[in-house]
C-alpha cells in the first residue's frame, strides 16, 4: 500500500487524474488514501458517489483510517450521490458541472481550506441519462479549466464496465493515470482542443511523431 501513498503525496491544486481499476479492492486502495492526504494537507474533499454506494463508500473510508465523521462535521468532507454533482439541472451538462467545481473550489479556499480534491465515480454515465454521451467533452474541457482552478481531480474508471474505447479516451485526457498501483505521468495524454473539431486525425500524427522524435534512441546492439 506505500506505493500508491508515496505517489499520491505528490499531487497538488490543477492536477487531473483518472483512475483505471478491475475491482472494490483496487479502486478503494487509490482513493481511501487520495481522501485522507487531501484532509491531512487542508484539502476540502468531494466525493461523488455512485449512488448506491455512498454509504458503502463512507464506512470502507472509516475502516481505511479516515476520521469521516468528523470530517463531515466540519465540512471538511462531503459524501454526495452522482446527481447532485453530475446531473444536477437534470441532465448532464459538462459546462455547468464545470462552473460548480470551480465555484466549490474558491469557496474551498475562502473557508480556508488549501484547494478543493473531488474524487468521481463516473460509472453514472453508463445509465444513459441526458448529456451522458458528453463525458469525452467533459473531460477534455476539465484540462482547459483546471489550470485556473484550485482543484483536484480524479474520475474513476471500471474497466470492466466500459467499452475498451471508453477507457481509450479517458486515458487521452488525462495527464495522471493511476494503475498499477501508482500515479503515472501520461505520454499518450492529448492536450485540451485536440481531440475535438477539425484536424483531429492530422494533429494526431504530429503528436505521434513529436513523441517518437522525443523517446530515447534504442541501445546499440550487444557484440556477439
Amino acid at each position: 500500500h506505500g506505493c500508491i501513498e508515496d505517489s499520491l503525496c505528490d499531487l497538488g491544486a490543477h492536477d487531473h487524474l483518472c483512475l483505471i481499476y478491475e475491482s472494490r479492492e483496487e479502486q478503494l486502495r487509490a482513493m481511501i488514501p487520495f481522501v485522507r492526504q487531501g484532509l491531512e494537507r487542508g484539502d476540502r474533499c468531494l466525493y461523488a458517489a455512485d449512488g448506491s454506494t455512498a454509504a458503502a463508500v463512507s464506512d470502507a473510508m472509516r475502516t481505511g483510517g479516515v476520521p469521516v465523521d468528523e470530517a463531515v462535521r466540519k465540512g471538511a468532507l462531503v459524501v454526495a450521490g452522482y446527481r447532485d454533482i453530475y446531473l444536477a439541472p437534470g441532465r448532464f451538462d459538462p459546462d455547468a458541472v464545470l462552473d460548480f467545481a470551480a465555484g466549490a473550489g474558491h469557496q474551498a479556499v475562502g473557508d480556508g481550506y488549501h484547494a478543493l480534491r473531488i474524487a468521481g465515480e463516473m460509472a453514472w454515465a453508463l445509465r444513459g441519462d441526458p448529456g451522458s454521451d458528453r463525458i469525452l467533452e467533459y473531460e477534455t474541457k476539465v484540462n482547459e479549466r483546471i489550470p485556473s482552478t484550485p482543484v483536484t481531480a480524479i474520475c474513476q474508471y471500471d474497466r470492466t464496465r466500459f467499452a475498451p474505447g471508453v477507457i481509450r479516451d479517458v486515458i487521452r485526457t488525462h495527464p495522471l493515470v493511476v494503475v498499477g498501483g501508482r500515479v503515472c505521468r501520461n505520454f499518450y495524454y492529448v492536450p485540451p482542443g485536440e481531440l475535438l473539431g477539425p484536424g483531429v486525425l492530422d494533429r494526431e500524427v504530429d503528436r505521434l511523431l513529436e513523441n517518437i522524435l522525443g523517446s530515447p534512441p534504442p541501445p546499440p546492439p550487444e557484440n556477439v
